[in-house]
């Protein structure tokens, strides 16, 4: 992963810093051993099929964001590419039991690494990093794996031997730009800030995804073409 800005104290959570930008969340549930998986049942992890931890490698998890406070190992006995996805299932040797917004880019050598949303204020797992590409305007992009998705979900279940996923029902108040749960005029500052400033906005409101609280024309980013159904549903509240 390559963040804009990197600051190890601010970025790297084994520095084990009071200035970690996700100190207040449980990372526990995030491994890593020859390659990223992260758990999602007390004995199933997810990471990148094209880049999957082998049979018989071990994945270690940290208890806390301290690594001398110790590890707890797990070996990977069975696995499993999910339909024609990205997404590839892990069978851990036995449960582990009690582990649990900077701008950013995925990098070459991140795959099978996790990408988080919070809601309510915990970190949710949404999608396994897959690759990058160059986006023909002199930039470059990156694309996940997404795991909510109806068919991944269903596949998952189906073949984690009575464990299943623990899913988020998320429900999004369009316009609600503040967290506040209401509409009214204390999401115009918001909203704009969104439109010029999307770091800025981040670090004020990192509960909120601006695509998606903000999109009102359906083309899944909030541009200045949703400032009109903003403007109308603020109007309307």
């Amino acid at each position: 992963m390559l963040v804009f800005g990197y600051d190890p104290a601010r970025h790297d959570r084994f520095q084990n810093d009071s200035l970690f930008l996700g100190s207040e969340f449980n990372w526990s549930g995030v491994g890593r051993g020859n390659r990223w998986a992260v758990l999602v049942s007390d004995s199933y992890v997810l990471g990148a099929a094209h880049s999957a931890p082998s049979i018989g490698s071990t994945i270690e998890f940290y208890p806390t964001n301290d690594p001398s406070d110790g590890v707890v190992l797990r070996t990977v006995i069975g696995a499993q590419q999910i339909g024609q996805s990205d997404l590839w299932l892990g069978q851990l040797d036995r449960p582990v039991g009690g582990l649990g917004q900077d701008d950013s880019m995925l990098s070459g050598g991140d795959s099978g690494g996790p990408t988080f949303t919070i809601v309510n204020g915990k970190p949710v797992l949404v999608g396994i990093h897959w690759f990058t590409y160059d986006d023909g305007n002199g930039g470059i992009g990156s694309a996940d794996s997404i795991v909510a998705d109806v068919s991944q979900i269903a596949a998952l279940n189906a073949a984690m031997n009575g464990e299943s996923l623990s899913l988020v029902n998320l429900t999004v108040l369009a316009g609600d730009m503040n967290a506040d749960g209401v509409v009214d005029n204390l999401d115009v500052g918001p909203f704009a800030i969104a439109l010029l400033d999307r770091m800025t906005f981040a670090q004020a409101y990192p509960e909120v995804d601006p695509d998606v609280t903000g999109d009102f024309n359906g083309d899944g980013v909030l541009t200045n073409s949703d400032i009109d159904g903003f403007s109308r549903v603020v109007a309307v509240d």
